[in-house]
């Protein structure tokens, strides 16, 4: 299994966190490596510099070592404009 976590670290992850689970690519965990992949709607998260931790657990439940990296998301709201006219 591949965990990413959202401004928390898997450490000090608790229930109630942000947390996705990563899928695999062909459906199945039966290699030693794997393609993963994950698609989050960002619409709901809050705009700033956030840090996601990623980390693989095996499956003999070994977790791995922990990687992390810096994202910011950007919300756009949407913008009304007035308009005038002239007769």
């Amino acid at each position: 299994a591949v965990h990413i976590y959202l401004d928390q670290h898997p450490d000090d992850w608790q229930k109630g966190d942000i947390r996705w689970d990563m899928d695999v690519v062909d459906g199945n965990w039966d290699t030693n490596e794997e393609s993963v992949r994950l698609t989050v709607s960002t619409k709901d998260l809050p705009s700033g510099k956030h840090i996601v931790y990623v980390q693989v657990i095996d499956s003999l439940d070994y977790a791995g070592p922990v990687s992390s990296a810096f994202v910011t998301f950007v919300q756009e709201s949407a913008q009304v404009q007035e308009a005038s006219s002239s007769p």
